[in-house]
């Protein structure tokens, strides 16, 4: 409880595709990432942006969705949902004005070797999963009826797509990665990382409590650790006004 302010000032946000790591044919490989430019920023705030856009993006949510939350008046608490984990979250510089940052040739050449080693590390791990995967694609099989069933099931799907390549291939037997394309053909779906879970609507789920609701519930040290850091913050608003006010006196902006 240590903020009272909760808006913040976004100057920019764009998603940025990259295809380094799909060599321009597997395009489900490709990168992309959130770039997020702004004055200031919430604990968690980015991690929440970004789950509600994957929310949207999946088309389990509308995309009118970030103007609903914004209506506090509508919806004054946070609905119950899980952050878009931490792992790629990545802070690139902090800009200071009329502040230039110094480094020495030897610094940066031992931080750059570190991070050459640990990008060789990942990609070999990335390597080897493709690897995997690559492997699953050409040595595993299975049963057309089993693939039949699967579709039906878990995606809803009425299959005639199955019908049409028993035609091509008379086998009983066809391998994991024909069979990964008839999923993705009749169904627009590809493993992820993400599990098909059912998705209850976002608006519709328990809220947390909001801002004022904490103040009121707040007893005990809690309470009188925040009536003291409240005090702070107003005695120090008042000394920088007068701080300023003396700048103006003397001949400065004030500002």
């Amino acid at each position: 409880m240590n903020s009272s302010n909760f808006k913040r000032k976004i100057l920019k946000a764009n998603i940025v595709r990259n295809e380094v790591f799909c060599n321009g044919q597997d395009t489900n490989r490709s990168i992309s990432y959130l770039e997020i430019t702004g004055q200031a920023f919430l604990w968690h705030m980015v991690r929440c942006i970004v789950a509600i856009s994957f929310m949207i993006g999946r088309d389990v949510e509308g995309p009118t969705l970030f103007d609903d939350l914004f209506d506090i008046k509508e919806n004054p608490g946070k609905p119950s949902y899980q952050m878009a984990p931490e792992l790629p979250l990545v802070l690139h510089n902090c800009g200071y004005h009329n502040l230039i940052l110094g480094h020495s040739v030897a610094n940066l050449w031992e931080v750059t070797c570190h991070l050459e080693a640990r990008w060789e590390r990942l990609a070999l791990a990335a390597a080897r999963a493709k690897s995997f995967i690559e492997a699953l694609k050409s040595e595993s099989s299975v049963r057309k009826d089993d693939l039949k069933d699967f579709i039906q099931l878990r995606f809803k799907r009425h299959i005639h797509d199955i019908e049409k390549y028993e035609f091509v291939s008379p086998k009983e037997h066809i391998s994991w990665g024909e069979a990964l394309n008839i999923i993705f053909t009749s169904s627009n779906k590809v493993p992820g990382p993400i599990k098909e879970l059912s998705h209850t609507p976002l608006m519709n789920r328990s809220r947390g409590l909001t801002y004022e609701e904490k103040l009121v519930g707040m007893r005990g040290r809690k309470k009188k650790r925040f009536d003291e850091n409240q005090q702070k913050r107003d005695e120090s608003k008042f000394r920088d006004a007068q701080f300023y006010d003396c700048m103006a006196q003397q001949g400065g902006t004030g500002m």
